[in-house]
């Protein structure tokens, strides 16, 4: 069973990762804009969404999700990994009603 941590420490070192390989994935010259930049771009932003994961004491699921959700919301790169995760999010804010 996933738990808010276990969640937030997946994303984080998915983060580290991406952080890791941002020069592989920049010499992709990937979608949208072929401009050589991507990697560093999508560093940077799931880079912002970690700082405020760090502040999230025993987060839930749906603490998680949201942050990552909407923490980078400007980040055209991780656009169907933020659209997974606000379904997520929603999808807990539901079911604890």
């Amino acid at each position: 069973m996933i738990n808010g941590t276990l969640l937030k420490n997946a994303i984080i070192s998915a983060a580290n990762e991406i952080a890791n390989q941002k020069q592989a994935v920049d010499e992709l010259n990937v979608f949208p804009v072929p401009d050589g930049d991507t990697g560093t771009n999508m560093s940077m932003t799931i880079g912002a969404a970690v700082k405020e994961l760090e502040l999230l004491k025993d987060p839930t699921v749906e603490q998680t999700a949201k942050v990552c959700s909407t923490g980078c919301a400007a980040c055209r790169h991780l656009f169907f990994i933020r659209r997974c995760l606000r379904c997520v999010s929603d999808g807990m804010r539901r079911r604890s009603r």
